[in-house]
């Protein structure tokens, strides 16, 4: 499994958490993870509740 699989995974999984992700130095698998979820889900009913999700529970920190 790739980095940005695990983030994809704990960003769609039931924890109703905020999540908090930190990218050291590049922020390249944070954004190949959000982009995979955007070209999975944009075009299908779940979207919504996702967007929603990413927006309230997803904070992303790129620390350099």
């Amino acid at each position: 499994m790739n980095a940005h699989d695990l983030i994809k995974e704990a960003i769609l999984d039931d924890d109703e958490r905020s999540l908090y992700i930190l990218s050291w130095g590049g922020f390249n698998t944070v954004a190949r993870a959000l982009l995979s979820i955007y070209d999975e889900y944009s075009e299908t009913d779940q979207w919504d509740e996702i967007y929603q999700k990413l927006k309230s529970q997803v904070t992303c920190h790129d620390v350099v």
